[in-house]
């Protein structure tokens, strides 16, 4: 950009050979943070992240809006599935909802707008019935807390 007198100006470390130079050091930075994360989580537990998600945003003041990505596919906890599960169970869903209450694994999120995306989204293709059961479960999850749910396999692009 230029200045008032017409010099142009590049600042320290926004220009290309600043960039080259930097940029193994940030990979190997990075590469080294990444090792050091843990892995291979062998359980999922969707309602730990309504419950740390709306914990984190008590003290936010004015809109409140909760983003979480997830498949949906609860193997701990309140909502955990059985290895073989009943999809055309009517009332699976919500004896799972209301098992999560009356454990008190879900919290109050008055106020909170929740939205979250990548429902039935695995490694493995699931059949439309399959989703279909994950999207009515984490949403009848959601909606048990009190907040706005959208929920959706994909991440909607409004957030």
């Amino acid at each position: 950009s230029r200045c008032l007198d017409g010099t142009v100006f590049v600042p320290d470390g926004n220009n290309g050979r600043t960039r080259e130079r930097n940029r193994p050091a940030l990979i190997d930075g990075l590469s080294a943070e990444i090792a050091a994360l843990e892995g291979g989580y062998e359980a999922s537990d969707p309602t730990s992240a309504l419950r740390a998600g709306v914990r984190r945003l008590e003290s936010v003041e004015g809109s409140k809006v909760l983003v979480i990505h997830t498949d949906g596919i609860a193997t701990t906890g309140c909502a955990a599935l059985p290895e073989q599960v009943n999809i055309d169970d009517p009332d699976l869903v919500d004896r799972l909802t209301q098992a999560c209450v009356d454990d008190g694994h879900l919290p109050s999120a008055d106020g909170v707008d929740i939205v979250i995306g990548g429902i039935g989204r695995t490694d493995t293709d699931l059949d439309a019935a399959s989703v279909t059961f994950l999207l009515e479960l984490t949403s009848s999850l959601c909606e048990a807390t009190g907040a706005t749910c959208r929920v959706d396999p994909n991440l909607p692009t409004d957030v």
